[in-house]
């Protein structure tokens, strides 16, 4: 059990840097870096939170918070190439 808390007291840790990126990043790209990182850490988190009360209530929101975070990564990756949303290529 110790070694779960600690592990959560780092993952926490982390995450408030990485928020601390997204807010204070030079660019938008390392923003969105920082973003991208910050919603690992989350599911981190919610996984060693899980195995730590013995439980699997947060499985099903760690995978649709992992597929949400990687379309925004590519949409934001999208942005940065295009200059232009996903879908401003439509006519």
């Amino acid at each position: 059990m110790i070694l779960l808390d600690l592990a959560l007291a780092v993952l926490g840790l982390s995450l408030g840097l990485a928020m601390v990126r997204v807010v204070l990043g030079p660019s938008v790209a390392d923003r969105a870096m920082a973003l991208e990182a910050a919603g690992v850490h989350l599911i981190a988190i919610m996984g060693v939170w899980s195995v730590r009360g013995g439980h699997t209530d947060f499985f099903d929101a760690m995978l649709v918070l992992a597929a949400v975070s990687f379309v925004g990564t590519l949409g934001i990756a999208s942005y940065l190439r295009k200059g232009v949303p996903i879908d401003g290529d439509r006519g």
